[in-house]
Order: structure tokens, then C-alpha cells, then sequence
């Protein structure tokens, strides 16, 4: 069996590069939370989003209001809500379940609301709109290490889909 990599799917809200690499990942829509697969399982995964992707429009966003998340809520987000992030979400979670994935958050599937997260004062203000080009895929050696960019998918180049 080969070795485990922690991965997350997100749809960041300015263009980010293959090989780039943050402390913490940009304002973005996180659409699968850090998950485990095994590397075996990596180019089926890969392909799996390159064709999620491509069966999307770019999706607007709109700030509808902040919440506060997490298990203390303590994690400042504006929340988006968006039927099309939530589709996208419930078939990419079917996706890595397929492996038998590991990932350590409870709010995915019917717990997943579509937010965008604050790094310090930067997000996304209410009534503000956005929108996501494409999907990234990153990666972490730890809970600590940096995260990095390892491919991005664009969404179809078409008109932008409904909120």
C-alpha cells in the first residue's frame, strides 16, 4: 500500500499557481475538507476533478452574512450559500468516498454550508460577489507545514451559472 497524502479541494477567490505555497491557503470556498488517500488513488482523483470541473460554469458568489464556525465557534466566515457549490461538494465527497478516504470534519455532506473563511480581517463582505474560476487542489505534509498547490482545474468557459 502505498504512502497517505492530506489533501484539500477548494475554489479560490483569486488565482493561485501549481507549485505555490502559503502558510495558510487563500480566501477560498472549501468544497472537500482535509482528507487522506491513498497515492495509489491520486490519478483517479485527479481525473475525477479535472472532469467536475469541467462540468461546471465559473459560480458566482454573494456574501450573505457572517457566522461564526468551528467546533469552538470561533472561526470568523461570511457564508455563501450557492445550490451549485453545494452539488459540486456532495459529488466530489461520493468521489473520494469511493476510496475510503479519511477525513477528520463533520461538516460535509448535509452539514456543509458554502463559506468563505477569514485570514485576519481579509474575506468576503456581505452583499459582495465573487466569482470561482476554477477548482485547486492542495497539500500539507502535517497540520503545521505549509500548504501547497498541487493542480488546479478550471471550471468551463461559459456564462457564469446562478448564485
Amino acid at each position: 500500500m502505498s504512502r497517505k497524502e492530506s489533501l484539500l479541494v477548494v475554489a479560490t477567490l483569486e488565482p493561485v499557481e501549481v507549485g505555490d505555497r502559503f502558510e495558510k491557503v487563500p480566501l477560498h470556498v472549501t468544497l472537500l475538507p482535509w482528507f487522506e488517500i491513498c497515492g495509489e488513488h491520486r490519478k483517479t482523483l485527479d481525473d475525477h476533478l479535472a472532469v467536475a470541473a469541467a462540468d461546471h460554469p465559473p459560480i458566482n458568489i454573494v456574501g450573505e452574512g457572517e457566522a461564526m464556525f468551528g467546533a469552538k465557534n470561533d472561526i470568523r466566515v461570511q457564508r455563501v450559500g450557492s445550490q451549485a457549490l453545494t452539488e459540486l461538494h456532495e459529488q466530489l465527497l461520493h468521489t473520494i468516498n469511493q476510496f475510503g478516504s479519511d477525513y477528520r470534519n463533520n461538516w460535509v455532506g448535509q452539514d456543509f454550508v458554502a463559506h468563505v473563511t477569514y485570514l485576519k480581517d481579509a474575506g468576503l463582505g456581505k452583499e459582495q460577489q465573487a466569482t470561482l474560476n476554477a477548482l485547486q487542489l492542495f497539500s500539507r505534509l502535517d497540520q503545521d507545514a505549509e500548504r501547497v498547490v498541487e493542480a488546479a482545474y478550471p471550471f468551463q468557459l461559459k456564462a457564469n451559472s446562478d448564485v
